[in-house]
C-alpha cells in the first residue's frame, strides 16, 4: 500500500510548478540500507511497465510493483522539516 498525504502532494505539486515540471511522474526508491533500515528516495522518471502508478490531487506518484509489495505500507508525509 502506499499512502501520499494530501499535504506531501501539495507540496510535491507547489514545486513542480515552480519548476514547470508538473506534468512529469516522482519515482519513490530505496536509495540504501542503513542500521536504522531503508532509506528512500525520490526523483523525477518516466513510468515502467513493471510501475504501480499513483495519481494524488494531480500529481503522479509511480513505485515499483515489487519494491511496493515487499515494503509496504509506505506513507509519504511533508512537515515543515521536510519530506519523511
Amino acid at each position: 500500500m502506499l499512502e501520499i498525504t494530501e499535504t506531501a502532494a501539495q507540496k510535491v505539486k507547489e514545486i513542480m510548478q515552480g519548476q514547470n515540471k508538473e506534468n512529469s511522474y516522482l519515482r519513490i526508491y530505496v536509495a540504501g540500507v542503513g542500521w536504522s533500515g531503508p532509506n528512500f528516495g525520490m526523483a523525477l522518471d518516466e513510468s515502467k511497465d513493471t510501475d504501480k502508478v499513483h495519481e494524488v490531487d494531480g500529481f503522479t506518484f509511480v513505485v515499483n510493483q515489487d519494491f511496493l509489495e515487499k515494503a509496504q505500507p509506505i506513507k509519504v508525509d511533508f512537515n515543515e522539516w521536510g519530506f519523511k
